[in-house]
Parts: C-alpha cells; structure tokens; sequence
C-alpha cells in the first residue's frame, strides 16, 4: 500500500501510541490491531489471509500471506460508509453485527455496530461520516 512502511517484527522499534499494524486483502478490507503484551502479533491478526487460491493441479487451498505495515492514526477526516451492496456495508457475525466504513487510505474496516449507532450515525452526511475520527479499537473515534 502507497504512503505506509513495512513492518517487521525481529529487530523492530516498539510502537507509538497512535500506530497501529494493518493488513489489508485482496477485497480491500483491512484488519487493524495492536502488539499483544508479549509483543507478538495477536492470533486472529496471524490468521487473516487473502482470499484463499486454489493450488495448481491440487483441490487444496493455498493461504496466501499478507504484508504488514504501519498506520499513524491521528485523527482526520475523509472516514465513509463503504459502498455497495447491503454485503458491501454490513456483516453479521455469530455474536456481534458489523458496520463497514471505508478509512481515509482506502482500505475498509468493521466497526461494532453499536458503537456506529452511538459514535457515528448522528455525524453522517449523505454516506460521509463528518468531523475527524481516527481507530481506537474496534470503533471509530471522534475528535471534539
């Protein structure tokens, strides 16, 4: 992704407090995390792949690994509702529901449902979710 650094875990700086880890997919959705407190990556980030390829000549899937890179979270403005299909701009998951907002580099991220309700849909224009925001976890947060 243009405007990120690469980030390896060997031999790398500890992070900032306003950086976060990204992984982006092929679909363009993007999965941010923190270091756990063993400054490891946490286990659902490890597992978060491309959309699987088939193998040649084999019925098996092959997991393509993602690059990992760094993003500055301050706040800004630019934060959308992804667009699309009702697919395109929410997930319902086994215990929680999902809303998809789309990050000012482009890439999507999921937000709990309940926190848009409550931190976002009071701001939104027309799909434009007004005001900067930056990631604080699994929600999006606005600057006063």
């Amino acid at each position: 992704m243009k405007n990120l650094t690469l980030f390896t875990l060997e031999g790398s700086e500890p992070l900032k407090d306003n950086q976060w880890l990204v992984k982006v997919r092929d679909d363009n959705m993007g999965f941010l995390v923190k270091l756990t407190k063993k400054n490891e990556y946490p286990k659902a980030f490890l597992e978060y792949t491309r959309t699987r390829d088939w193998g040649l000549n084999s019925n098996d899937f092959i997991e393509c690994k993602l690059p990992v890179y760094i993003v500055n979270e301050d706040f800004q403005s630019g934060w959308r509702l992804n667009e699309g299909s009702k697919y395109d701009m929410y997930r319902i998951g086994k215990s929680q529901q999902w809303v998809k907002v789309q990050h000012p580099l482009g890439f999507v991220l999921e937000i709990h449902m309940d926190n848009f309700f409550l931190d976002v849909v009071p701001f939104l224009d027309d799909g434009a979710i007004m005001g900067e925001y930056k990631w604080i976890g699994n929600r999006i947060e606005r600057k006063l």
